[in-house]
């Protein structure tokens, strides 16, 4: 290994003597010393560059590298706590739909208790059936006094002479007198049928040639029936639709129901008259009568149809004359 040659500063200082020394350097000694500059230069880039990596953007001796491609994406976090209720958003009002379709009717509901008494309504059906009353009463009476002057005068034509003795017929021809005593009769069935339904103290209504009434006033079915005959009536039972309308006024104007003057005969499902008629006008409502024997007595609903039903039930009292 050829010779080391330390040079001074002192050595250095003046021009002659640098080219002195600098001869004395052979070629290898130049290659030694570049390989220990380069070895210094690669050590100081590299503490360098360890730097830049370690502070991010604060290089000062040389620019970072550029980004790297972005990773795949990560698996997801755990969900966070719920969040309070936000506040709801402005919205415009839509416009209102077409009407849908009527459902089916419902099955009646169970009877509800008893409504406050209303208050007195017009007198106006009332004073119409008295101003008939009064009438009919007047009617009676002309017929009493045509009746009477009728039997005079055929009383005084009935006198004939035969053998010297005169008869006198006390009679009325059997015509006459059949035709006046019917319509005396019928008016005073119409005014007792009329006095009847005022005995119960409740409103009127009339339906051909029957009269129902009402007491406002309900029982179960044996005292409806029993209150009917003490008013020389009958419970109510519809024998044609004008009749089934009147029953149903009753039932609408109280809101409840009313027993009809119909019950179960010894077959299940056959309901007959209380006379034991068979029906000859009926008005069940949808799949009715169902009770096949348990429910042996008829109410009649607000819309006037018909339902089979257990006779001890508080019903409205409807009665007909």
């Amino acid at each position: 290994m050829s010779e080391k040659y330390y040079i001074s500063y002192k050595e250095l200082k003046s021009p002659p003597e640098y080219r002195n020394v600098l001869n004395k350097v052979s070629a290898m000694d130049l290659l030694q010393l570049f390989d220990v500059l380069l070895l210094g230069t690669a050590l100081v880039l590299s503490l360098l560059s360890g730097t830049c990596r370690s502070q991010e953007n604060t290089c000062t001796v040389m620019a970072c590298g550029n980004p790297g491609l972005n990773g795949l994406p990560g698996r997801d976090g755990k969900d966070g706590a719920k969040g309070e209720k936000g506040d709801p958003g402005i919205q415009v009002k839509g416009q209102q739909g077409f009407p849908g379709k009527a459902g089916p009717p419902g099955s009646p509901g169970i009877q509800g208790p008893p409504g406050q008494k209303g208050q007195k309504g017009d007198a106006a059906a009332v004073n119409d059936i008295q101003r008939q009353v009064t009438a009919l009463e007047k009617n009676i009476q002309t017929l009493q006094a045509d009746l009477s002057k009728h039997k005079k005068v055929l009383l005084m034509q009935g006198a004939m002479s035969v053998g010297g003795k005169t008869f006198v017929s006390t009679g009325l021809p059997a015509s006459q007198d059949a035709k006046l005593q019917n319509d005396l009769k019928e008016l005073k069935h119409r005014i007792t049928r009329l006095e009847r339904a005022f005995s119960l103290n409740g409103k009127i209504v009339l339906a051909g040639s029957k009269l129902f009434a009402t007491t406002e006033k309900t029982a179960d079915f044996d005292d409806t029936v029993r209150l009917c005959r003490t008013a020389h009536g009958k419970i109510a039972f519809p024998m044609n639709k004008e009749e089934n309308e009147a029953i149903m006024s009753f039932v609408q104007r109280f809101d409840t129901y009313a027993y009809l003057g119909i019950t179960e005969g010894q077959v299940p499902g056959k309901f007959h008259f209380l006379n034991g008629a068979p029906l000859n006008f009926t008005n069940w409502y949808r799949d009715e009568p169902s009770g096949k024997g348990t429910e042996k007595c008829v109410e009649m609903y607000t819309d006037g149809t018909w339902n089979d039903k257990q006779c001890d039930k508080f019903r409205l009292t409807v009665c007909e004359f």
